[in-house]
């Protein structure tokens, strides 16, 4: 019969625990629980591709023998100790005997089942004491591997009171989930972690939304009316509120009136064509052009000079300071823009086809444009609340 010796030396050992597993794969934690449902506890098989090991000792070295048998070898009688049980290597993973950190390699075969008998002599004694300084391990081991199809574990002998200790924690403890119980947890807890996720995503976007819009969540019809009502949902939710309350026609009014306001605010009632575009938002229709875009009515307002060169068109910094309007509660402390800008802009929003929105961002645009934002505002809500009570 043909040996091979793995391993022949002192092994570190911590808490008492060594174990044969994939090299790094680092399942000590779990590997503590390999004996559970067993009838033996001194070799744990129960955790695929793996054994782990009791010994005597609690912390120290002690002598560990592995050796790799062509057939089963006969028991050997010196042994206080015997036990045996089954080890289905992962196959074309390299092995060691580890120890809470400490990794010795081991050359084991991975294309095979393995029958393994780990014979303990000396436990109690190191248990009760273990050597000391300069002294002989008083517990030695040897674990004995052959070619064998899987099989239950069995008690081969059985001498110490520490082996009969650990055989009792064995039976009393409940087997390991199986891979594919293993497996089945592991997809409920993915899917309980993303639903956790998500929860406290969900949870996220509802407190921000609820801080944009003024302290109050939106309701879905005034989520509808867009980034303009949340801005002045932001400045003053009761206000938002209010138009919300009114019916299209008097949003209409709401966005008319707003829209006419900033433009006598910026004193440009008078410049052509802007009569008719208030009365086209007044009726519901959309304005035609210049009333298509914010840099097509500057220019029509405030045509340029020919010898005009600090950019009053539509490009300069008028423009400029319409196209960065801030989002959010944010926008309460943003700077005025120009009273003619404000205007403009205004008239724009008031030209939107939802009544809603058109009130909503006619009055944020008449208050961008407002040095006493407050009293803009409170202005405003005098005239939604006359219309509410016609």
């Amino acid at each position: 019969m043909t040996v091979r010796v793995l391993l022949d030396q002192s092994v570190g050992v911590h808490y008492g625990y060594m174990a044969i597993e994939p090299f790094g794969a680092g399942l000590t934690a779990e590997l503590l629980q390999a004996r559970g449902g067993q009838r033996n506890g001194l070799c744990g098989a129960t955790f695929p591709g793996a054994l782990s090991f009791v010994v005597g000792l609690h912390t120290g070295s002690v002598p560990v023998r592995i050796e790799l048998h062509d057939d089963a070898p006969p028991p050997e009688p010196d042994w206080e100790d015997v036990v045996e049980a089954s080890l289905t290597p992962v196959e074309g993973e390299p092995y060691a005997l580890t120890s809470f950190g400490h990794a010795e390699p081991l050359d084991l075969p991975t294309d095979r089942s393995l029958r393994a008998r780990w014979s303990a002599h000396g436990m109690d004694e190191s248990h009760r004491g273990g050597p000391g300084e300069g002294e002989q391990p008083l517990d030695r081991y040897l674990l004995q591997l052959w070619p064998a199809p899987p099989a239950a574990d069995t008690v081969v002998r059985w001498g110490s009171e520490a082996a009969r200790y650990w055989h009792g924690v064995a039976e009393r403890t409940p087997p390991p989930p199986t891979p594919e119980e293993r497996a089945r947890a592991r997809i409920a807890q993915e899917a309980s972690d993303r639903a956790r996720d998500e929860a406290a995503r969900r949870a996220r976007l509802e407190r921000e939304e609820t801080d944009a819009w003024g302290g109050r969540p939106p309701s879905d019809d005034l989520r509808a009316w867009g980034w303009r009502a949340r801005q002045l949902a932001g400045q003053d939710r009761d206000l938002v509120d209010a138009i919300a309350g009114l019916d299209p026609e008097q949003q209409r009014a709401v966005a008319t009136w707003a829209a006419t306001r900033a433009c006598e605010r910026a004193g440009i009632l008078d410049r052509p064509g802007l009569a008719t575009a208030l009365a086209d938002i007044a009726r519901g229709a959309t304005p035609a052009a210049p009333w298509t875009g914010f840099g097509e009515a500057w220019d029509a307002l405030f045509p340029a000079e020919p010898d005009d060169e600090d950019g009053a068109g539509a490009s300069g910094p008028v423009a400029a300071a319409v196209a960065t309007i801030s989002l959010g509660p944010a926008a309460a402390a943003r700077t005025p823009l120009a009273p003619e800008a404000a205007a403009i802009d205004a008239v724009l929003a008031a030209a939107d086809p939802h009544p809603g929105t058109a009130a909503a961002g006619a009055v944020d645009g008449l208050g961008s444009g407002a040095l006493d934002r407050d009293a803009c505002f409170a202005e405003a809500l005098v005239v939604v609340r006359s219309l509410a009570t016609r």
